[in-house]
Order: C-alpha cells, then structure tokens, then sequence
C-alpha cells in the first residue's frame, strides 16, 4: 500500500540535494502533515485550501515566514508526491498566499512578545543553524546571567549528556529535555553557521562554546571577569538574535524570550502544584528557586516580575 510515511524519507533525500533547508523543519513539517492526514483521513497532497488553512492555523505559529517556509515545502512535497503516482491533480499549496497565510496567524497575539513552548520549538526548527535554536533555548530556559555571560561562555564541559544538565560554577544546575540537550550539543560542536542571506552563504567558525568567531579569526583567550570582552561577547548573542528576529519576521529580545520561558516555567510549576494565584506560587520556596534561576533576586520580585511581565502581553 503506498502511504507518505513510506515515501517520506524518499522525498526530504531528494529535496536536501538541491536546497538549503533545515532538515529539523523539513522533518517536523512533513510529520505535521502526516498528523493532519489523520484528521482528514486523506493524504495532505490532496488537502484543499481549505484544509491546508485549517492545518496551518492550529499549529498557532505567530511568524509569516514560518509558514510561509512549511508551505513551500509542502508544495513541493505536494507535487513529488503526485509525480510518483502519476496522478495529475491540482497542487492546492500552490494556491496558497501570503495573505491566507496571514489569516492563520491570531492577530491578537501579533503584538505579543510572550511566546509558547510549542511556538518556540516551530521557531527553532525554522532556523539553519544549531547555535541560533541554542540561544533561543538557552534564554527561554532562564540560561543568562550578568550581561549574558552564562551563555556566551558556555562551553562543552559544562554539558552532561548522561545527566542531560548544564552546571554552572555559581551552583545554577539546568536540567535540559532531550531535544534541548540534543540542539545544546550540536550547537556546541557546529563549525559552520549558514548565513539567512539569499545566497545562503556558509561560514567556517570556532568551535567548543555557544559564542562563535570566524574560524579563521585570531582572537585572545577572553576573560570573562573582563568587562570589555564579556560585552563583546554580549553583543554579538543580540546580533545573532536580531538576526533570527529579522529572518523569522516576529518581535522577540533576549529579555522577551526568556520572560517567556520563565512565564512557561512559573504555569507548569502552578499546575503540578494546584496553584493558581500568581502571587502565591510566586512566593513559595519553588517560586523563589525559579525567580533566581531567571536573574529575579531582590526582596521586591514579585512586583518586578510582574512588571516585566506585562511589557510583552
């Protein structure tokens, strides 16, 4: 029996020959379309429009591009897959436009700078290189620090694949998710960072450390009790940042992303716990545990938090 799973590996070989592509984004869309085939109990080169905005719009991504990017995956997809059976039915992704897929997009949340773990991870499997999912889950993870150093000097020995955990010599230990362990480490190993130009353009760099220099760059052992190369290093994570804002059209800062993880954190910590007034987790041993994880250590947190908070609703 012919089914997309079968030919799925097929196809994503086929099409890595001749794009540069994410291979995590061209994986995790072809698997939301295999999802989807469930629900319309059809196979998703032959979804409708109609359909194809349903899929699109359930996901809850925030970014244009995203979809945008899934979409013509799924047109290509699409029409290979119609190709190998010889079937000459109408390719309805190539109906698709940017301003259907504006409509997939909840526009009461376009503004918001508060971002979901789910749509973190379409984010992040959206990007070209390791390095810049680390730093997006890095920071939603409460890794920072005093002008971000936690994350600028990280480096392999701090990373324990057995344990999954990031330890820290201030005693801060981060207990990572497989798949954040599994971005964190090829982040760290990545020697190359492939650029969000049209041309696409590949660029050698160091390895060992989330910060990257050009490989061919001769550059002094930095210091990070050194306040000029700490802001050195610094500026460059916004860049890489500003870069990924850019190229993923959505609004998003250092400071945004990891209010969300910490949003994220405080929530599914509520949950486990049956509480549901902020001020009141907030104010436990756990909730303080987690406001010093995300850099909240004065006496007056809570309304710190609370302020920070509401810049990105």
């Amino acid at each position: 029996m012919y089914t997309t799973e079968l030919k799925k590996e097929e196809f994503l070989k086929e099409y890595f020959r001749s794009r540069v592509v994410s291979a995590t984004m061209a994986n995790a869309v072809m698997n939301r379309a295999l999802e989807n085939e469930k629900i319309f109990n059809k196979p998703f080169y032959t979804f409708t429009k109609n359909e194809i905005i349903q899929m699109y719009t359930k996901a809850k991504t925030k970014s244009n591009r995203t979809l945008q990017n899934w979409n013509l995956i799924l047109k290509h997809a699409s029409k290979w897959f119609l190709n190998q059976q010889g079937k000459s039915l109408d390719n309805e992704y190539e109906l698709i436009t940017k301003d259907d897929l504006n409509q997939c997009i909840d526009i009461n949340t376009i503004d918001q700078m508060l971002i979901s773990k789910e749509q973190l991870e379409a984010l992040q499997d959206d990007l070209l290189n390791y390095t810049d999912r680390a730093i997006l889950s890095l920071l939603f993870l409460g890794v920072g620090g005093d002008m971000l150093k936690e994350i600028t000097f990280l480096t392999r020995d701090q990373l324990s694949l057995k344990n999954k955990t990031i330890y820290f010599r201030n005693g801060k230990i981060v207990i990572l998710s497989d798949r954040d362990c599994h971005i964190i480490k090829n982040a760290l190993e990545e020697d190359a960072l492939i650029s969000y130009n049209t041309n696409s353009t590949v660029i050698s760099v160091s390895t060992g450390s989330i910060y990257k220099i050009r490989g061919n760059t001769l550059s002094e052992n930095d210091n990070i009790n050194n306040d000029e190369d700490c802001l050195r290093r610094m500026r460059w994570l916004h860049r890489r940042v500003t870069i990924i804002s850019n190229y993923l059209d959505i609004k998003m800062t250092p400071k945004s992303i990891n209010a969300s993880g910490f949003w994220h954190m405080a929530h599914d910590k509520m949950q486990k716990n049956g509480i549901e007034d902020f001020r009141e987790y907030i104010n436990t041993d756990s909730g303080r545990r987690l406001a010093w994880r995300y850099g909240f250590k004065s006496e007056y947190y809570t309304t710190t938090i609370l302020d920070k908070l509401r810049r990105y609703l």
